[in-house]
């Protein structure tokens, strides 16, 4: 798919066509769907994701930046409505388990152990610069290759490396300082 096709649908969904709102759906629904299902491990989830994905793209439709890849926001936000998820079953799982005796128990400690990693990578991501958490979401959350990334961002393949290297080196300072406070 071109740029230019995508940028002309997004002027179209603009106008409130829903034909263009269906073209992008069935151009991106799939990618969002398999992003989704990486993240949450649930199919049902997954889909669950591409629809409110769609809805808020419905919403936004006429804050949406026809020049900007389109592709790169609604993975941003099917990101976010996966780690939302996320959150929420591991509270669930902390509150069934509150009854447990001790916070020694191996299902309980396993729990609370992911949910601190969770949020610890989710406060980690959230400090890099803009261009760093670009290339981090790209390549490593959506499984793209440096020149996919560098095409998205129109930066070279060695900056899109440089970012990710730089951005992996601050993510693992900030857990390692973490968890000195621990």
């Amino acid at each position: 798919m071109k740029n230019m096709d995508c940028a002309n649908m997004i002027k179209r969904l603009q106008a409130d066509d829903k034909a263009a709102f269906d073209w992008l759906y069935n151009q991106f629904s799939r990618k969002i769907y398999l992003n989704a299902l990486k993240l949450t491990k649930n199919s049902a989830v997954a889909e669950d994701i591409v629809q409110e994905v769609f809805i808020v793209l419905w919403e936004k439709r006429s804050t949406i930046d026809p020049r900007r890849p389109l592709l790169n926001w609604i993975f941003v936000i099917s990101y976010h409505k996966a780690i939302d998820y996320l959150k929420a079953v591991l509270k669930t799982t902390l509150l069934s388990e509150s009854s447990l005796p001790d916070i020694h128990h191996p299902v309980k400690a396993e729990t609370i152990r992911r949910e601190r990693q969770l949020t610890l990578l989710e406060h980690a991501v959230g400090r890099l610069s803009p261009q760093q958490r670009r290339v981090v979401d790209l390549c490593k959350l959506q499984g793209r290759t440096y020149e996919y990334a560098a095409r998205q961002l129109s930066i070279s393949k060695h900056t899109v490396k440089e970012h990710l290297s730089a951005a992996m080196k601050n993510i693992r300072s900030f857990v390692d300082e973490s968890e000195c406070y621990d």
